[in-house]
């Protein structure tokens, strides 16, 4: 077990306090000063070390009133001072546990906050980026379809199709945003769970980026056996919005060869994985050092997943390739509450 300075103090004052407390007379209470040590372990973040400060102190208390006082001092004394010290210990530890609960609340309502604001960040920032690059090959898409219209040659179906795909993907992403802004001010975090489809919903996000992944030579690969049919509660935004990101960034920036998307749900979680052929973070960062999540959509993605009840980690990196694992809480929901 490792001990952390602070309770050893607040331990030592208390011993302290009852050996003063066994060699004074009993007109001077010195055991209530034993008060002051369970206070201060409010400032800890754990309440067992209120209760262990408090547990010493009562034992040493009885310690030291029965070896100190009890065969000197008369009981119309020992019994009153006693009585009152021994209930001043109760009252503290009340006290002390009451504050640390307070101070702990406003320590995550700040690290609620900070994280809020990130998130907030983040979301801004793919906007601006996920709006730019899709509108720009729209208005490149239309003005390729009036060309071909105008000279009478046949208009490219999958170009359409890769142009659509992404501005559906942008569409969701300002869903998303919108979703997460109205349960931020309803303060219903879970609001953006629904019954839907989840084998359905992730194959469809993987066909979206079918013609851009073999016109840059790469072939998804699907293995979503572990998905059972059916319906999954889950925050679908999120999980395709993530699953977009890391599609995005293997489609653009792998090497040609196999993206592979496993899946499967366990224990109310559902888990995929998104592995590509290299040549890995690093050489697109001229080989800085690892870390997980960087780059702005894999910040995104862990701060999206973090809101949800998910996570993101890097299983493999290296010039071989990149291997995400994405968690996010998946509950089987009733069949009649399936989305349409």
């Amino acid at each position: 077990m490792k001990f952390r300075t602070l309770p050893l103090l607040n331990l030592a004052a208390v011993v302290v306090v009852m050996v003063l407390d066994g060699f004074t007379p009993a007109g001077v209470v010195i055991g209530m000063l034993a008060c002051v040590p369970i206070l201060l372990s409010s400032v800890s973040d754990e309440p067992r070390d209120v209760w262990l400060v408090f547990g010493v102190a009562v034992v040493g208390f009885l310690i030291a009133a029965y070896w100190g006082h009890a065969p000197v001092s008369p009981a119309s004394v020992w019994v009153p001072n006693r009585l009152v010290a021994f209930l001043s210990f109760p009252l503290s530890a009340a006290l002390a546990l009451l504050l640390q609960k307070h101070r702990l609340s406003a320590l995550a309502a700040r690290d609620q906050a900070v994280s809020t604001g990130e998130l907030n960040r983040l979301l801004m920032s793919l906007l601006a980026h996920d709006l730019r690059s899709p509108l720009a090959l729209a208005d490149q898409g239309f003005e390729y379809v009036e060309e071909s219209v105008r000279d009478g040659y046949p208009v490219d179906r999958g170009l359409v199709a890769d142009v659509r795909a992404r501005l559906q993907r942008s569409l969701r992403a300002i869903e998303m945003v919108l979703t997460l802004a109205r349960a931020d001010a309803s303060g219903d975090g879970a609001s953006a769970r629904a019954a839907v489809p989840l084998r359905e919903e992730i194959e469809a996000e993987i066909a979206s980026f079918a013609h851009e992944a073999g016109s840059r030579g790469k072939t998804l690969v699907a293995e979503l056996d572990g998905v059972a049919p059916g319906a999954f509660t889950v925050n679908v935004l999120v999980l395709r919005q993530v699953l977009a990101i890391l599609l995005d960034n293997a489609v653009r920036y792998a090497v040609p060869g196999p993206v592979r998307i496993c899946a499967w749900v366990e224990d109310g979680v559902v888990e995929i994985t998104v592995a590509d052929t290299g040549p890995g973070l690093s050489a697109h960062r001229g080989g800085a050092p690892r870390s997980d999540g960087s780059g702005l959509g894999l910040r995104l993605c862990s701060a999206l997943l973090g809101e949800a009840g998910g996570g993101l980690r890097t299983r493999h990196d290296g010039p071989d390739g990149t291997e995400f694992l994405v968690r996010l809480p998946a509950a089987p929901a009733a069949s009649r509450a399936v989305s349409d």
